[in-house]
């Protein structure tokens, strides 16, 4: 930063006898002595006849007169040069006559008030250097908080705002104030209750330009010099994810206890049954411990599936993506439920691509993906029905179609069907099952392998699951020709 160089106080200041000062002085002396000579010229000539010696004494004393105003203007312009020119202050004050005590006195109190003026000239310069510094981070705090996605307020102690940013005049851009009321209510009782708090955290349903919202606010109190209730500042984070995740949080646990609670009844009532002695006939015992034996087993996958999920979305089992061909994992995936496809008669049919289908997965979990796929297909279709996958090339991406001529799916269960532990009402009694398969299905696709999944299904005629994902492979090996798949 470039500052003005401070102008010499002695230019400020008045010349040491300037030109009207020393005319006046010397005609406040020259001319009476001038009067004072020629009277006594007169009188010498009217007293002794001949004013001859009165004229030259006269002109002597004229003569001299002159000289030694000569000698007090030379010195007069020596002591006002040396006050003017800083480079001639330190000289000697030889010459300067009857002006050297005032120099001296001059030459100090220059000097002094110089000293004084540099050391308010860098105050001066640091005070504009903080100046520009904190306006310098005003700035970048100010677009900072325009940037921020939180909405941000000052208000004062009554409420008011006094600053807000971007988001927050998004936010309250349709309300008739300068806030919503609920929130002007709890700023003022946080006002009143300053004294025990000075922040606070707390989470209001908020009416904004999006509509009602829920938000956590956390709000600090700044109290002004005198300590009394000045102004606050609020933050507002708007938690509308965090509290569905919340919610599918509460959801989750309510329906892993509604999974377990039922077959645990069933256990202990059957048990209690036997303990009491109260079945009798060994056939019935028999049944009684199948039903037993059964619900065990969806105790074991329901624990086993939940264990599952967690253990893939926790990062416990890797994901070991490698590239492969995508007709070798469906084939495996085919040969897993061709058991139970015989065990129904059903037709099973494969369509696989004749080209070569490469991708980037992991064999094992995407394999189980179209394994839950297949299997919930064989579940939910009659016996003697037909299934089919198909494997096709689209562009860049691999497709897999899943169809079966099941029981087929309501409209208004689609929205939700892969939902953690979510089962088709109309279905339930149909199969067996825990609501986590489709859910888990979703997640190796969408999450895992970067895919998408979507169903389409009618009551009574059938569902078709589709899977989508890249095509190609990601490590660097021999290109291989494109070929024909072997029969």
């Amino acid at each position: 930063m470039t500052s003005t160089p401070p102008t010499p106080v002695a230019d400020s200041m008045p010349v040491l006898g300037d030109e009207t000062s020393v005319l006046g002085a010397w005609c406040a002396i020259g001319v009476p002595c001038l009067l004072l000579g020629l009277s006594a010229t007169v009188g010498g000539a009217f007293l002794f006849g001949d004013a001859r010696p009165a004229i030259l004494v006269w002109a002597a004393c004229c003569v001299g007169l002159m000289l030694s105003a000569w000698r007090l203007k030379r010195q007069q312009q020596q002591a006002s040069a040396c006050i003017r020119r800083p480079e001639l202050r330190n000289l000697l004050n030889s010459g300067m006559g009857v002006f050297s005590g005032i120099v001296d006195e001059t030459r100090s109190l220059l000097n002094q008030r110089e000293a004084e003026l540099l050391n308010l000239l860098e105050a001066r310069n640091r005070l504009e250097a903080r100046a520009h510094l904190l306006k310098t981070q005003l700035s970048r705090l100010e677009r900072a908080l325009c940037e921020a996605r939180e909405a941000v307020l000052i208000v004062d102690s009554k409420a008011v705002v006094q600053y807000r940013n971007a988001t927050a005049d998004r936010l309250f851009a349709s309300c008739a104030g300068d806030l919503p009321d609920v929130l002007r209510e709890h700023l003022l009782h946080a006002q009143q209750r300053r004294a025990a708090a000075d922040h606070r955290v707390d989470e209001l349903v908020i009416l904004t330009a999006d509509g009602e919202q829920p938000f956590r606010v956390r709000l600090t109190l700044l109290a002004d010099v005198d300590h009394r209730a000045g102004h606050a500042v609020v933050w507002l984070e708007s938690i509308c994810v965090e509290r569905a995740e919340r919610n599918r949080h509460a959801e989750f646990v309510a329906s892993v206890c509604h999974e377990l609670k039922t077959p645990l009844a069933g256990i202990r009532a059957y048990t209690e049954l036997l303990q009491d002695g109260e079945i009798d006939d060994p056939q019935n015992q028999q049944e009684t411990l199948s039903y037993i034996n059964d619900q065990v087993d969806r105790l074991t996958r329901l624990v086993n599936n939940m264990l599952n999920f967690a253990r893939i979305e926790s990062g416990v089992i890797k994901v070991q993506r490698e590239d492969c061909d995508l007709n070798s994992v469906l084939k495996s995936a085919l040969e897993t439920v061709q058991p139970a496809v015989q065990e129904k008669r059903q037709s099973l049919t494969a369509e696989l691509s004749e080209l070569y289908l490469p991708v980037h997965v992991d064999r094992d979990l995407f394999g189980q993906a179209i394994i839950n796929l297949l299997s919930n297909a064989v579940k939910y279709t009659p016996c003697q029905g037909r299934i089919s996958i198909r494997s096709r090339m689209d562009e860049s991406s691999a497709v897999i179609e899943v169809r079966d001529s099941g029981v087929g799916i309501p409209e208004a269960s689609l929205s939700r069907l892969f939902d953690r532990f979510y089962r088709v009402p109309e279905n339930a009694q149909v199969a067996p099952g825990t609501g986590l398969g489709l859910a888990l299905v979703k997640y190796i696709v969408t999450s895992l392998h970067e895919g998408s999944l979507s169903v389409q299904s009618q009551v009574n005629q059938g569902s078709t699951f589709v899977v989508t994902i890249p095509l190609g492979h990601r490590q660097t090996v021999r290109r291989r020709p494109l070929t024909l798949a072997a029969n």
